[in-house]
């Protein structure tokens, strides 16, 4: 039999205090025995909490108000820095306008390469045409402070084929370059490249390089016999022959393989009309003869010249070395056929055919 509690006493109750944590404060529950007892839930104050998180949200508004104000000070800075380069721009323009105007008005364009590209970016940029004149002067004033400067040579090649202009240097612009390489390894660089832009039709390439082989050798004929070979070739004639004078009187002595092409562009020059004989005599001079420069295809000259017993002697001289090929056979054809006499010159005829059949 259970015992009553003795009056006026209060009954032990386990008591569990079970604590959540809210945003601010805990919540008490007690529970007692197997039930749990609803009680009235209270929500603990806690000021320093209450104080810190009011720092932070303050803290918080004041980094977002900096950021803002950040942004609009780079905003400003760099409205700043395009005004200023504006205005740059403008006092500029300002200080050529004078030049400019001049320029366009009468066509006398400056002589600074700076006025003369801030002109052509004044009419680039509004759209208008760029004299031929004007873009030429540009390109070879560039190229005078940069010649080696390919994109330049290439771009003023380019203008002077479309001009039907002679697109090969002037003397004043062709001297010797001190950083040029060795010769032996320019010259096979010159005609790999010429290959090269020969390979894909590209005619603007092989004069650029050319070009900038005789800037960079002007004294040797070779640049300069190129040049009249491959004028020549493409039958641009009256250029073959501006080219071949400035071999003939380049000052360095020709080696046998730059005399040959002097030759040869020569000889096709004068076949076809667009020289005369006398304007290359300096190549059949007494001293070329000396040196052992004088080959086949000076007997072919010589005949051209009207100097027939010296193409006879040539070409036979050619013939009796016993390594004579079709080319030389055809040479002492045409030198005997000219003297008249018909017979031999049918016999060398048929040697040349048999030799270089096609």
């Amino acid at each position: 039999m259970m015992r009553r509690p003795a009056r006026g006493t209060v009954p032990a109750k386990p008591v569990r205090i079970v604590a959540k944590r809210l945003e601010r404060g805990y919540l008490l529950e007690q529970v007692s025995g197997a039930q749990a007892a609803p009680r009235k839930r209270e929500v603990c104050s806690n000021p320093e909490r209450d104080a810190l998180h009011a720092s932070f949200d303050d803290l918080q508004r004041r980094h977002l108000a900096q950021a803002e104000e950040l942004d609009a000070l780079r905003a400003c800075s760099e409205a700043s820095s395009l005004a200023q380069g504006a205005a740059r721009e403008a006092r500029d323009l300002a200080d050529d306008y004078e030049v400019i105007v001049t320029a366009l008005v009468q066509r006398q364009w400056p002589t600074e390469l700076r006025l003369k590209q801030r002109l052509i970016a004044v009419l680039t940029k509004q759209g208008l045409d760029l004299p031929d004149d004007l873009h030429e002067a540009a390109l070879r004033q560039a190229l005078g402070d940069e010649p080696a400067n390919f994109q330049l040579t290439y771009s003023l090649v380019a203008l002077l084929l479309r001009l039907e202009r002679l697109p090969m240097p002037e003397i004043h612009e062709a001297s010797d370059d001190a950083d040029a390489p060795p010769e032996s390894a320019a010259i096979a660089e010159l005609h790999s490249s010429i290959r090269k832009f020969a390979d894909v039709g590209d005619m603007v390439g092989s004069l650029a390089a050319l070009w900038r082989f005789v800037t960079r050798y002007p004294r040797r004929p070779l640049g300069w016999a190129e040049f009249a070979r491959f004028f020549v070739d493409r039958g641009y004639l009256a250029w073959g022959v501006a080219a071949l004078e400035r071999a003939v009187e380049a000052p360095d002595a020709p080696t046998q393989g730059e005399y040959d092409g002097i030759l040869y562009a020569g000889c096709r020059l004068i076949e076809s009309g667009a020289a005369r004989a006398t304007q290359f005599a300096k190549l059949l001079d007494a001293e070329s003869e000396a040196r052992g420069l004088v080959g086949r295809r000076a007997a072919e000259l010589m005949r051209l010249s009207g100097r027939t017993a010296d193409a006879l002697r040539l070409a036979r001289s050619g013939l009796e070395r016993g390594d004579a090929d079709g080319e030389q056979h055809f040479i002492a054809f045409k030198a005997l056929f000219s003297d008249g006499q018909l017979e031999s010159a049918y016999g060398e005829l048929l040697h040349a055919l048999r030799l270089a059949p096609t």
